[in-house]
């Protein structure tokens, strides 16, 4: 028989993995730039952790939509990298909070930084991850006001 609270997490793991899934589908539909590789698009997830793991995580699409590899770096540590692969790797290096529940929502490839703060070569900003920081604000009530945290370059600001 399955315990109270065991059903309670896994309710909230539901409702929070649900409203993570919400989130990034509305941001891939405000996004202004132009997917070449879908690198970028396989990137986007969002993960539920509770207690400092794992407990469910989604992306936009259940298989990655990429066929090449997107080349980062320079020199001696150029890579080949793929977003599926990037957005996982985000997520399981990831260090949540033990206690509690957390939601996180990213855009894992390296570049997606660069395109929003229009950074490099660019001519201008790009809309491709920042407007799941309103999204959450104004979800964050569906959860008695829960604290609601940016990152930047992997970690928590």
């Amino acid at each position: 028989m399955i315990s109270f609270r065991a059903k309670a997490i896994q309710y909230i793991t539901d409702e929070l993995s649900k409203d993570g899934r919400k989130v990034i589908d509305d941001c891939i539909n405000e996004i202004t730039y132009t997917h070449r590789t879908y690198n970028l698009y396989d990137s986007y997830g969002y993960c539920v952790y509770y207690d400092g793991r794992i407990k469910d995580m989604g992306f936009l699409s259940p298989y990655p939509n990429a066929k090449e590899y997107k080349y980062w770096g320079s020199g001696e540590n150029k890579r080949p990298i793929m977003g599926r692969k990037e957005i996982k790797k985000f997520f399981s290096e990831y260090k949540a909070t033990k206690g509690t529940f957390e939601l996180v929502i990213a855009a894992a490839m390296p570049y997606a930084e660069i395109l929003e703060s229009g950074g490099g070569n660019l001519r201008h900003k790009y809309k491709v991850i920042s407007m799941s920081y309103q999204k959450l604000q104004a979800l964050s009530t569906k959860y008695g006001g829960a604290k609601i945290v940016a990152l930047s370059g992997g970690g928590k600001l």
